[in-house]
């Protein structure tokens, strides 16, 4: 947000953030039933009930908002550590070194994993730790992460991957190859994306 953003009051900044993150996420969001959970309640009731905002631009934000927001739900901030976390969380500049974020059993469960899969000795190399450090695990779930861009679903079965290829296709309305490789690609990884 720039200077003038922030001195917004509380529901303006709220609904701005909201409509950020639908631009910077619909690649994501489109053509899906999302529901939005906010602790503005403000900003919460301008979504759900569009006629409540008070003036044209926050109708003009909460439009774009409900382009791809089925609906908007409050969860207080006691239920919702994460957000204070976030808003305190330090900027990182572009160009500037970035360094893991995964605690140390999440990266020991990883590279012992990697020696399973590829029968190594137990002596772990740099190389493994360099490739370990490329991944991250959010709820469950590997992710490949790259500088400037959202981490990717790590897809390792077949079936998995023949599934998200499908359904990407069927998404973009049956468009070519290159379509649907770039719908990919921004959202998942496997090692033989392009070929298959």
């Amino acid at each position: 947000m720039n200077t003038t953003q922030r001195g917004y009051h509380a529901a303006k900044r709220e609904l701005l953030a909201m409509l950020m993150a639908v631009k910077k996420l619909h690649h994501l969001v489109f053509g899906r039933r999302v529901v939005l959970w906010s602790d503005s309640v403000a900003a919460c009731g301008m979504v759900n009930n569009p006629s409540s905002a008070p003036d044209a631009t926050l109708l003009r934000w909460v439009t774009v908002v409900r382009g791809f927001v089925e609906a908007a739900k409050h969860v207080s901030r006691n239920n919702n550590p994460i957000a204070d976390a976030l808003s305190r969380m330090e900027t990182i500049v572009p160009g500037q070194e970035r360094h893991v974020i995964m605690d140390d059993a999440e990266l020991e469960c990883f590279v012992d994993e990697k020696l399973e899969r590829f029968a190594l000795s137990a002596v772990v190399d740099d190389e493994v730790l360099q490739e370990a450090e490329e991944y991250i695990v959010i709820t469950g779930r590997l992710y490949r992460r790259e500088l400037g861009a959202l981490p990717r679903l790590v897809l390792d079965s077949p079936t998995q991957q023949a599934l998200a290829i499908s359904r990407v296709h069927s998404e973009l309305g049956h468009r070519g190859f290159g379509a649907t490789f770039s719908a990919l690609r921004s959202r998942y990884f496997w090692r033989s994306l392009r070929k298959d």
